[in-house]
C-alpha cells in the first residue's frame, strides 16, 4: 500500500507539472482507452463466463506465499468472480482487475471521464464510439450487482447534467437523457434485467449484514487507536469467514489502519479539489463528476490500486483545465461547448 500511495502521489505531481502542449488530450485519451478495456473485460465475462488461468509468477513463488488466498487472487487472472450465496452461484465481471468491486467502481469512475474524452474537440475520438461504449457498459455493470457503483455513477451523471444545464447546454442534457433511455433499452433487451431482482434479493441481505458488521468493528477499533491506527487490516472477531476488518471501503481502511488524521487528510484532499476548481466548461464538469463518484464510494469500495490513480488523474485534469483559455465558438458536439467568461458561473 505504501507503494500504491507513493506511486499515486508521483503520478499527480508528474501530470500537474507537465506543461507540454496537448497534456489534457494525452491524459483524457489514456483514460478513455482504460475505460474501453474495462468495458470489454466486462463483456468477456458476460460472453465467456467463468474462466481463469494460473499466472507464470505462481511457478516461482514459494509455497508459503503461493498458498495465501489473497496472493492467489492477485496471481490468478480471471474473467469473473464466483460467489455462492444461499445456494445460488453468481458470476460477476472482474477483468482486467482482481475483484468485481474493483471492476464496478472503476467503471463508475471512468464513465464521466470517458464522456469528457469522447466529446472533447481535439481528442479525435469518434462520437459514435463514445456513445457505443457508454451503452455497452450497461449490461455488464448490471450483472456485476455492484449497487454502490450504480448509485455513485447515477449521482455523478445527474450532477454532470445539472451543471451542464446551468451552462445553458439544454441540447446536451437532452442528448444524455436519450443516451440513458438507450442504455435502459439495451439492459432489458440483453436480458441483464430479467434475473436482476431475484439475484439481488438473494445476495443483498447477506452482503449488507456482513458489511455493516465490519464497518461497526472498524469504527470501534479505530476509536481505540484514533491517531495512528493499527497499520494493517486484521481478522474479524465476529465473522470468521468475512474479509478482514479495515477493508470493504477506503474510509474504513484509512480509519482502521492509519487513524482519523490520515482519513481527514485523504478525504479532505479530494473534497477540496472538487470544491476549489471551477466548473466553467463541460470538460471540468465531467472531471469533477468522476471525483464526486470516488468520494461517494469511500465507505463502500477501496481506492487501491487503480481507483486512486484514476482520481489523481482527474485532479490533474482539473488543474490543467482551470488554466486552459476559454474558446468562444460553435461546439464540436453537444456536450463540449466552452463558454465565455461572462457567461460562466463557478
Amino acid at each position: 500500500r505504501v507503494g500504491w500511495y507513493g506511486g499515486a502521489a508521483v503520478l499527480l505531481l508528474y501530470l500537474v507539472n507537465d506543461d507540454r502542449p496537448g497534456v489534457i488530450s494525452n491524459i483524457s485519451r489514456a483514460l478513455f482507452v482504460l475505460w474501453m478495456i474495462t468495458i470489454v473485460g466486462g463483456w468477456l465475462a458476460v460472453i465467456v463466463g467463468d474462466l481463469s488461468w494460473s499466472g507464470p509468477i505462481t511457478k516461482v513463488l514459494p509455497g508459503i506465499i503461493r498458498d495465501n488466498t489473497y496472493i492467489q487472487d492477485l496471481t490468478t487472472p480471471r474473467l469473473t468472480e464466483t460467489q455462492r450465496v444461499g445456494g445460488r452461484v453468481f458470476y460477476r465481471p472482474t477483468a482486467p482487475f482482481t475483484y468485481t468491486n474493483n471492476w464496478g467502481s472503476t467503471v463508475a469512475l471512468l464513465t464521466p471521464l470517458g464522456i469528457m474524452a469522447g466529446f472533447r474537440r481535439d481528442n479525435g475520438i469518434p462520437v459514435r464510439l463514445t456513445v457505443a461504449m457508454a451503452l455497452l457498459a450497461v449490461p455488464p455493470l448490471l450483472i456485476s450487482l455492484n449497487r454502490a457503483a450504480w448509485a455513485s455513477l447515477a449521482i455523478a451523471v445527474l450532477y454532470g447534467l445539472f451543471r451542464l444545464g446551468r451552462l445553458g447546454r439544454r441540447g446536451a442534457v437532452g442528448f444524455a437523457a436519450a443516451l440513458l433511455v438507450g442504455g435502459v433499452v439495451i439492459a432489458f433487451a440483453s436480458g441483464a434485467v430479467s434475473s436482476l431482482t431475484d439475484q439481488l434479493s438473494v445476495r443483498t441481505g447477506d452482503s449488507t449484514e456482513a458489511r455493516l458488521t465490519l464497518y461497526s468493528e472498524a469504527l470501534g477499533s479505530a476509536l481505540e487507536s484514533p491517531v495512528i491506527g493499527f497499520g494493517s487490516p486484521r481478522a474479524s472477531d465476529e465473522l470468521a469467514a468475512a474479509p478482514p476488518v479495515g477493508t470493504q471501503g477506503q474510509l474504513w481502511m484509512l480509519l482502521f489502519s492509519h487513524g482519523f488524521p490520515a482519513a481527514a487528510l485523504y478525504v479532505g484532499f479530494f473534497a477540496l479539489s472538487f470544491a476549489y476548481y471551477p466548473s466553467r466548461t463541460p470538460d471540468a464538469i465531467w472531471a469533477k463528476a468522476a471525483i464526486l463518484a470516488g468520494l461517494l464510494q469511500l465507505p463502500i469500495y477501496g481506492h487501491l490500486p487503480q481507483q486512486l490513480f484514476i482520481m489523481m488523474s482527474a485532479v490533474a485534469l482539473l488543474h490543467h483545465l482551470s488554466r486552459e483559455p476559454l474558446v468562444v465558438g460553435p461546439p464540436a458536439s453537444g456536450l463540449a461547448l466552452h463558454q465565455p467568461d461572462e457567461l460562466v458561473k463557478r
